[in-house]
């Protein structure tokens, strides 16, 4: 089967064929950035919520503490408003009722103060904790802004290739016939490839075998564009590239059949 001549279109299909898949392939490096970027960010997410966590403790943890001084604050007030009045107490009933006020508020501060003491003690255990969450974070994010910045000059080298390769697109298609190209374009949405290399007499895409009228028309005509008759796509064959005679003349004879003295 001499089919050692290819018709120019297939040539030029094949050559945008080529470039597209290279574009597909840029697309799908493309798009894989944010995946990878948002997968990285779920990685941070348990980092950052413990750092959250514990800082939220230490601010509770200080917002008590207020609030026991304050208490404190006035207890002591109510105390000395209790002493400052004693002078008009009248009876020893009433007197006993004040010391007993005086001594209820003094033990209210006593029990206020151990609280502080508790807290300020959780209080730099917190802060421990919160030092190891950041430096843990820290870490990570780092991590992730040295990918960060990896991504950007490869997305930045990806899209420029892509761009190249549609200008590259876009001067090829030109130079292919109008019916064939919008054949080429709907079989390649409808399939994902277009073109399909003869082999063996068999459609490389169906693998069906095609009849030997249409390999006999192929033969006569190999110039021509044909369809495979199952599945549309666009048919070509590579020619097979024979190799240099190296001189070995026992070796060709060989190779071809034939005796040396033949």
């Amino acid at each position: 089967m001499q089919r050692d001549q290819m018709d120019t279109n297939i040539a030029v299909l094949l050559q945008l064929h080529v470039l597209e898949q290279r574009i597909k392939q840029l697309q799908s490096q493309l798009a894989a950035g944010p995946l990878k970027q948002a997968g990285l960010e779920r990685e941070l997410a348990p980092a950052r919520e413990e750092l959250r966590q514990r800082q939220a403790m230490l601010e509770a943890n200080q917002a008590e503490r207020r609030q026991m001084d304050e208490q404190i604050q006035e207890l002591r007030l109510k105390i000395s408003q209790f002493r400052s009045h004693s002078a008009e107490v009248k009876t020893n009933q009433e007197y006993r009722a004040m010391l007993d006020e005086i001594g209820y508020a003094e033990r209210e501060i006593r029990q206020r103060e151990d609280r502080i003491l508790a807290l300020m003690e959780q209080s730099e255990e917190i802060e421990k904790q919160i030092g190891a969450a950041s430096e843990a974070l820290s870490v990570q994010e780092a991590k992730r802004q040295e990918w960060q910045r990896a991504w950007d000059m490869e997305a930045a080298e990806a899209r420029l290739a892509q761009e190249q390769l549609i200008a590259q697109c876009e001067q090829l298609r030109v130079q292919v016939e109008a019916s064939l190209l919008y054949r080429y374009d709907r079989l390649a949405k409808l399939r994902g490839n277009a073109l399909s290399e003869l082999e063996h007499e068999t459609c490389g895409a169906c693998r069906v075998r095609l009849r030997p009228q249409f390999l006999q028309e192929l033969n006569n005509h190999p110039d021509r564009v044909y369809f495979c008759e199952f599945c549309g796509r666009i048919l070509y064959h590579q020619p097979a590239v024979e190799p240099p005679f190296t001189g070995d003349v026992q070796l060709a004879a060989k190779e071809h059949g034939l005796g040396a003295g033949d």
